[in-house]
């Protein structure tokens, strides 16, 4: 019995418009497939390129790194022998210390009294600003402890000139008490400290500007001596 050549047709047809269906849906499905894969390397990718290119970051999103980041900053031209005291622009600024308990949101300015009622870091954290402003480099450094020198590269502050700086805030973050390797108990205290520089001539600071602030964290301790000193500074590098 002959077959009906038109139902062979027929059937070539179909097979035919199946196998370009399947065709059809293979090519939908790489597709897809194509897309995801573009999706996970954008979210994963990404981050991971700019984690590698800025390793160091706080958990609130702000950057933590060990030295400022360059940049285009104009500086006033430094000179030594420039009283700051002297400078009636300088002398109404706020330079009132202002204090912040993280933990209570209590926030007060600090007088000579209250700063060594609350004792530990406070102390330190005083006679830092009050280097920074006299331009005293020596006394500056002396305020560091060797487990900050013992960081590669890092090294003591060289002379610097009188520096005009107010609107100064400290915010305690953590206190802690630790061990060290020995086994010896010291406690350590965490600060966000952030201030201005009025005419910022880069001798001391070149990450800020004039009348600019960038916050900087601090690490303070007495694991190293009897007495308080910073054991770390990390700058935060807003994004």
């Amino acid at each position: 019995m002959n077959q009906d050549p038109s139902i062979k047709h027929n059937n070539s047809f179909d097979e035919q418009a199946a196998e370009a269906l399947k065709a059809s849906r293979r090519l939908k499905r790489n597709m897809l497939i194509v897309i995801v894969c573009m999706v996970i390397f954008a979210i994963v990718a990404v981050p991971l390129i700019n984690y590698l290119d800025n390793p160091d970051r706080s958990s609130s999103g702000d950057e933590l790194v060990t030295s400022p980041r360059p940049n285009s900053v104009i500086f006033f031209d430094p000179d030594y022998d420039y009283d700051i005291m002297k400078d009636a622009e300088y002398l109404a600024k706020d330079r009132a210390i202002y204090y912040c308990d993280k933990s209570s949101g209590v926030t007060e300015a600090l007088d000579q009294e209250s700063i060594y009622q609350y004792g530990g870091a406070l102390p330190v954290l005083k006679k830092m600003i009050d280097c920074i402003i006299a331009g005293d480099a020596d006394g500056y450094n002396k305020l560091f402890s060797s487990n900050y020198f013992a960081i590669e590269g890092r090294e003591p502050e060289e002379p610097f000139t009188m520096q005009q700086v107010y609107d100064i805030r400290f915010s305690k973050a953590a206190v802690s008490e630790k061990l060290t390797e020995n086994g010896k108990k010291y406690t350590q205290y965490e600060f966000e400290v952030e201030y201005k520089i009025h005419k910022n001539n880069g001798t001391f600071r070149t990450d800020i500007g004039h009348d600019e602030s960038r916050k900087q964290y601090f690490v303070l301790s007495d694991s190293t001596n009897e007495q308080v000193l910073i054991d770390q500074i990390l700058i935060y590098t807003y994004k």
